[in-house]
């Protein structure tokens, strides 16, 4: 048994680290079973990567001449090497030359690198500490544990990461790839894609409020589409039902993958705060000033104290609403990861009490006038019957867009990000 690992191969003008992987794993030899192929999203803000953030990796097993798992450590030393000699061929006559491609894009906010692939093979599954890491900030090269053997550069880490996820919380994806990718429109049924949405087990399939697709991508990429599931069995007879429609076009191929999207893995920080200051931006973006004390106690959780920046994009939807409607005092938690300038990108956002709004002048216990003041620490005073009373105000709370957690819209999610009705 053996992790082989994979990652850093596509860019915006093509290629496919999914399909590279997949062509590999069908070409190894006779003797070698697939037990488990994994797609394992990574760091978002990852600088060095290319087009998008998720590495490969497969549980590989060696057989005998009995198609039974050697346990023989002489027969298993012997076909590990035969293997890896494989793999050593394959790297380079299919996956080395991939090194170097780049392609710029105006539309693109993250400059592009030139790919440069990896790949790891490791007789035992290592440590998940290195995923932990590399799913929720920047690692570099150095702090990867050494594989039994490797190949390339950078994509090494996350072809090491992707090997050592645990998959302790997981879903499936099942992807296929088509035949021509002269042109960026891809066919596939809408009709079968409706009715595929609607199965209990599916999820990011479409979305309901711009009734479009949502796995396929729209660049030159060779992927068809990845349809999403919670468990195995759904993946895959969703994507034989999109493939079996007339009006979807020819694939290549089709693989199952074991992924951690939806999981949340991401997010290992809950955050919690009072509102300093808000700022709205001509976009609709919001930026929030949060203070957190230490002598305060959130919903029985007591906050260090520090002073912090939380960003909510125009795009998030019901976080950007919810944003926009805080004010200076409202304690709010959110969840959302953390960029190179230290700012929370909110991913996920809750009101827990609002500041006092409104407030208004109580009516005369007399007569239900609205009393006036007559100047601070004097008595208020009725201008109907000119009765006195305290000198208070009554707050009226404004209702907030949203009570409870909330997050973006299905087409503005990451792919990590866990749908919050799971938790409901």
């Amino acid at each position: 048994m053996g992790w082989l690992g994979l990652d850093d191969t596509d860019t915006l003008a093509g290629g496919c680290t999914t399909l590279v992987f997949h062509q590999l794993l069908e070409n190894l030899p006779s003797n070698v079973s697939i037990r488990e192929t994994r797609l394992v999203r990574l760091w978002p803000f990852a600088k060095k990567r290319t087009r998008g953030n998720a590495a490969m990796a497969a549980e590989l097993v060696l057989l005998n001449d009995e198609s039974n798992v050697i346990t023989d450590l002489k027969q298993l030393e012997s076909a590990t090497k035969s293997l890896l000699e494989h793999l050593d061929n394959w790297w380079t006559e299919h996956i080395a030359p991939l090194e170097g491609a780049v392609e710029q894009s105006t539309h693109n906010d993250r400059p592009q690198v030139p790919t440069e692939p990896g790949m790891v093979w490791f007789n035992d599954q290592p440590d998940e500490t290195f995923y932990r890491m590399a799913v929720a900030e920047n690692v570099v090269l150095s702090q990867a544990p050494a594989a039994d053997k490797s190949w390339g550069s950078h994509g090494i880490i996350g072809a090491t990461a992707a090997t050592s996820w645990a998959a302790q919380s997981h879903t499936w994806e099942a992807i296929a790839w088509r035949d021509d990718c002269s042109s960026t429109v891809r066919d596939i049924c809408e009709r079968t894609l409706s009715v595929i949405d609607s199965w209990q087990g599916t999820f990011m399939s479409r979305d309901s409020r711009k009734g479009r697709s949502l796995i396929a991508p729209r660049g030159n990429c060779p992927v068809l589409f990845g349809v999403r599931a919670r468990d195995k069995k759904t993946a895959n007879n969703a994507a034989k039902k999109l493939l079996e429609s007339e009006a979807t076009q020819p694939s290549s191929g089709m693989r199952i993958f074991m992924t951690n999207q939806a999981s949340d893995d991401h997010l290992n920080e809950l955050f919690s705060g009072k509102v300093i200051s808000t700022k709205i931006l001509s976009r609709g973006h919001v930026i929030l000033q949060i203070e957190s004390s230490a002598a305060e106690v959130i919903e029985g959780e007591e906050v260090s104290a520090e002073q912090s920046t939380w960003m909510a994009f125009a795009q998030s939807g019901d976080v950007k609403n919810l944003a926009q409607w805080l004010q200076t005092g409202d304690l709010i938690k959110g969840k959302g990861l953390l960029a190179d300038d230290g700012a929370l990108h909110l991913e996920k956002l809750k009101l827990i009490e609002a500041s006092e709004r409104n407030k208004r002048r109580p009516p005369c216990e007399k007569c239900g006038r609205t009393v006036k003041s007559q100047g601070k620490n004097n008595k208020l005073r009725c201008p109907a019957c000119k009765n006195l009373q305290e000198n208070i105000w009554i707050y009226n709370p404004q209702n907030p867009p949203h009570r409870g957690w909330v997050q973006p819209p299905s087409d503005h999610r990451r792919h990590l990000a866990r749908p919050l009705k799971w938790d409901q």
